[in-house]
């Protein structure tokens, strides 16, 4: 259905229009996606699957064990990422050092929830918030 909104928005004439259509379209639908992920066993924010800092939405398919973890990408001030956790196990999300989650301790994570869509925002660089 995109690929057909998005033909009839580049055939505008007017390519400015249908570049500012596109940008709406992409932040509507993300085509930056990472999907189908696996959660690193054992946990930690040392191991954790590293998320890509190029894709704004991340879909964690596979957690095989309570804690298997991921991290975030570096903490820069108007990053947002979107994690959903498909899996039927809760994951722990970690930033890298020295950034934060909700101010909790590097070192520490944060918990998600088996099922759950999150939001991550930094405002301040080297903090995200959910």
């Amino acid at each position: 259905m995109s690929e057909i909104v998005r033909a009839y928005i580049n055939s505008l004439p007017d390519k400015r229009v249908a570049g500012a259509l596109n940008q709406a379209l992409d932040r509507l639908i993300p085509t930056n996606k990472d999907t189908a992920l696996t959660a690193t066993a054992g946990g930690g924010q040392a191991n954790g699957l590293q998320l890509s800092k190029d894709a704004a939405y991340h879909d964690v398919t596979v957690v095989a064990t309570a804690a298997d973890s991921v991290a975030l990408p570096v903490a820069k001030s108007g990053a947002m990422h979107f994690v959903k956790n498909s899996a039927a196990l809760a994951m722990q999300v970690y930033a890298p050092t020295p950034d934060t989650i909700d101010s909790v301790a590097t070192g520490t994570g944060v918990v998600q929830l088996a099922g759950d869509g999150v939001l991550y925002v930094c405002a301040v660089d080297g903090n995200y918030v959910r």
